[in-house]
């Protein structure tokens, strides 16, 4: 159904429009729909990169309270696009980046590397003047939100800012940060960030990137054995043919699964992460003020949240079983991550929904008074022994019981004493008596029923979830009390943490576990047995990386993967002595030896790390701070130099910050 041609040549790539079907609008595929762009302007290649997004809400607001360090290598990438300009005002250059050990306050790691003569990091920056940063050096790292670098790459394909292309870093603050003077904020695309859950919409990006395509949700996919061209289905029925499919549909990768057979599930990484963001020049009105249990939270002076993690710093904190992490991001806003161990999935999310519930139901009770399904005891009358009584007669409404008391229900067990029918009736009176004596008899079979499906709805309703139903993520005001129920359990981390969490808006906090693909990964991101290239996989589809206490570094693969696939589009399907089946080949095996190798390892490593440094073993933990006391200053250098380059692109090839663009994506 796709022809009978065996061996397309190159030179059709540069006359007839050829689709690249992007999965996913996430870093991942924005950067890549921009870097392909920008290759095709540069070689002539007839490229049309087609994004297509399963959501029809695609940048929800967990996007608004996701934030990341990216590393000089991931800046490198943003800076040769040229969106210097908008990265200076989105985002903050992180100076010092420590960590302390929770327990002692002992200094762990910190980079740059202190310099022991003047006890102050080392000043460490590059010149890089092709990328046009002539104002001052490129920073080892900045703080950013996830939604202000999606935003950015939806201006740059919309191509309606041209004057923001600028390679360029001189950190600015943002013309609409929530500390700025309301008069004359800019609002819409002219402003620097994004504000609430509806600047997608408000802006008009669905008409402004009109090839990027929302509710598209992959179904399946073909790959022709003729031709090599590539068929979409996808769920709402719609058919599309393209010359190259990029999987960029991040951790719970469709296409992955599909080109993998379902091989490579994401995996949990022995954790769960509540972030958010606090912006302490505008905290929220509503601030809480006491635990979900009512004790009250302690209070920090607002002095001390400033001091706590100032401009230009990201700060660590390692406990035994948790760690807590805080980035500066400018503007006034503090980005953290609080990341705490557990022996399964869902675990705490699970737990604190249970809880909730029976809170709930212990509230209920207690509202009441009674018991609602409180059996009064039934009693007979018999013949009095005073001399008037010459007849049997039968009282007319049954005489509570002792357990009948109004009693306040606090737990299961309380419950079920309160309702006990086998409750000792009290000593019978001294002196004769002139009412009616009652008796207790026996439980009939049909009372022991009724009071059988009693207990039994009541301890229904006091159970926690079923696990075969278990809650897999919170949000919002839910997910605040969660991470303040967490940090109240590990006593070592600082009361300011507590007063940061409540001083977020509510609304920015998220709670899900930790999932990555360190433990079996794909040994290739594409087929390469069966027309290699035609399928690749990039970022979180890739390589997920599982997030610690100051984010996690799979937004800044995501963002040089998507380039380095449009660099090496560019330098092999530009060949015209190569037919596409030995260029699309050879593409895809570069790919995957220069990204394999090394992305692996960061996975590995980032669980690894993450699960050393919160071990509640006390002698492991003696030993991890030791580790780090003994390290030479020449190692934490040298260690230093590898973060600054560890998921960069090495090599000689295009430039992507040359090619100026006009028109829609």
């Amino acid at each position: 159904m796709m022809g009978e041609q065996t061996d397309v040549s190159l030179h059709p790539l540069k006359g007839e429009e050829n689709k690249v079907l992007i999965m996913g609008g996430g870093i991942a595929g924005l950067t890549a729909a921009l870097a392909i762009r920008r290759v095709a302007a540069l070689t002539g290649l007839s490229l049309r990169p087609i994004i297509y997004e399963a959501s029809n809400s695609p940048y929800p607001g967990e996007n608004t309270s996701s934030h990341w360090i990216l590393w000089r290598w991931a800046i490198d990438v943003l800076l040769e696009l040229g969106l210097g300009k908008r990265l200076s005002r989105i985002s903050m250059p992180i100076d010092n980046l420590k960590a302390v050990d929770a327990d002692t306050n002992e200094l762990l790691v910190h980079y740059p590397p202190i310099d022991p003569l003047t006890g102050l990091p080392e000043k460490e920056q590059i010149q890089d003047p092709e990328a046009g940063n002539t104002a001052g050096g490129i920073p080892a790292m900045i703080g950013i939100r996830k939604v202000d670098v999606i935003r950015t790459l939806l201006l740059a394909l919309s191509d309606i800012r041209d004057d923001l292309l600028d390679g360029s870093f001189v950190p600015t603050a943002a013309n609409n940060s929530q500390g700025s003077t309301p008069e004359g904020i800019p609002e819409g695309i002219d402003a620097d960030l994004a504000w609430g859950n509806t600047w997608f919409h408000d802006e008009g990006y669905a008409d402004l990137v009109p090839d990027l395509h929302l509710g598209y949700e992959l179904d399946s996919f073909l790959i022709s054995a003729s031709t090599g061209k590539v068929t979409v289905k996808f769920t709402n029925g719609v058919v599309e043919q393209g010359f190259m499919l990029i999987g960029a549909d991040g951790l719970h990768s469709k296409v992955r699964e599909l080109l993998g057979s379902n091989r490579y599930p994401a995996q949990h990484a022995g954790a769960a992460v509540v972030y958010g963001i606090a912006n302490l020049s505008h905290p929220p009105l509503d601030m809480p003020t006491e635990y979900a249990d009512g004790n009250p939270l302690p209070q920090s002076k607002m002095s001390e949240l400033t001091a706590f993690c100032p401009d230009g710093n990201a700060v660590g904190i390692v406990g035994r079983g948790v760690a807590f992490g805080v980035n500066n991001l400018g503007n006034g806003m503090l980005g953290w991550n609080l990341v705490v161990a557990q022996p399964e999935p869902h675990f705490h999310t699970t737990q604190f929904a249970a809880e909730e519930q029976e809170r709930r139901q212990m509230g209920q009770a207690s509202s009441s008074g009674t018991d609602p399904f409180r059996l009064e005891q039934i009693s007979t009358d018999v013949p009095s022994s005073g001399p008037s009584s010459g007849h049997s007669s039968r009282s007319a409404s049954p005489v509570p019981s002792v357990s009948s008391d109004k009693t306040a229900v606090d737990s299961i067990t309380t419950s079920l004493q309160a309702t006990s029918l086998d409750t000792p009736p009290t000593s019978a009176p001294t002196s004769p008596p002139t009412t009616p004596r009652t008796r207790k008899r026996m439980e009939t079979a049909f009372e022991r029923q009724l009071r059988l499906q009693r207990e039994e709805l009541l301890a229904s309703k006091l159970a926690p979830p079923s696990p075969n139903d278990p809650v897999t993520r919170l949000s919002h005001i839910r997910a605040q009390g969660l991470a303040l129920s967490l940090v109240s359990r590990h006593p070592s981390l600082p009361t300011t943490v507590l007063s940061l969490i409540a001083h977020s808006d509510a609304g920015s906090i998220y709670a899900q576990d930790i999932l990555d693909l360190a433990q079996e990964y794909p040994e290739s991101t594409t087929s390469p047995n069966f027309h290699p290239g035609r399928v690749i996989l990039i970022g979180d589809a890739a390589h997920p990386v599982a997030t610690n206490a100051n984010g996690s570094v799979g937004g800044g693969l995501a963002i040089t993967d998507a380039a380095l696939l449009a660099k090496l589009i560019a330098k092999h399907l530009s060949n015209d002595h190569t037919s596409t089946e030995t260029a699309l080949g050879n593409l895809a095996r570069e790919f995957d030896n220069l990204r394999i190798g090394p992305c692996s390892r960061v996975m590995t490593d980032a669980r690894a790390e993450g699960g050393w440094g919160r071990t509640e073993n006390g002698w492991v933990r003696s030993l991890w701070r030791l580790s780090w006391k003994v390290t030479t200053r020449q190692w934490v250098r040298s260690t230093f130099a590898q973060m600054l380059e560890r998921g960069g692109i090495k090599g000689d090839y295009v430039g992507l910050n040359k090619v100026r663009t006009s028109g829609a994506v």
